[in-house]
């Protein structure tokens, strides 16, 4: 799991994208972890489209927990720049 929230932190978009794709489920659970959150909200802030698609997702499924330690940083998201996206052919790593 640490390769994983190292490339969540300082990966490529590619990286990024093929984890959420294919572990981010893995990796959530209902209570959010502290360093989970930070690398959710430091995408966020970076205005990274995948965060704010995830982190909607996981407001939606877990609820409470997950809104109430994202809520700010969801809440002001703005997207910096059209975030590439994954192709579904392709392994980046």
């Amino acid at each position: 799991m640490n390769a994983l929230y190292r490339k969540l932190s300082w990966g490529e978009q590619l990286e990024k994208d093929y984890i959420f794709k294919y572990f981010f489920y893995d990796m959530i659970e209902e209570e959010p972890k502290q360093r989970m959150i930070n690398i959710l909200i430091k995408g966020l802030k970076d205005g990274n489209k995948s965060y704010y698609d995830y982190v909607k997702y996981l407001i939606e499924l877990h609820g409470e927990p997950w809104k109430e330690a994202l809520k700010e940083s969801f809440d002001n998201f703005a997207e910096v720049e059209p975030t590439p996206r994954f192709p579904n052919d392709d392994i980046p790593f």
